[in-house]
């Protein structure tokens, strides 16, 4: 049984005849590197605006009284590229 009758056997159907028929795998794939890098683009570019974002409230604030200079300081050392691409919650809740 080592032909294409113990596949039938084991998955039901002949090999190349399922939901994927006529699709490579090379296709399957890139399509999903494709759709992963897209992303991934989009991604950073919302973790980049989120962090233009905070800098400028975290400047108002300052500006207006509401947090002292090294409040401002130790709050723009946790705005770096690196932690909000960490934080998908302050990511999205800047829009």
């Amino acid at each position: 049984m080592a032909d294409g009758a113990s596949a039938v056997i084991l998955f039901g159907e002949a090999p190349g005849s399922g939901f994927l028929k006529g699709v490579g795998m090379k296709r399957i794939v890139f399509s999903i590197l494709v759709i992963a890098g897209l992303l991934a683009f989009v991604y950073t570019g919302r973790v980049q605006k989120a962090g233009a974002v905070t800098r400028v409230r975290l400047k108002a604030r300052l500006a207006t009284g509401e947090i002292t200079r090294r409040q401002y300081d130790e709050a723009m050392v946790n705005v770096s590229f690196g932690s909000m691409f960490w934080d998908p919650k302050a990511v999205l809740a800047v829009d």
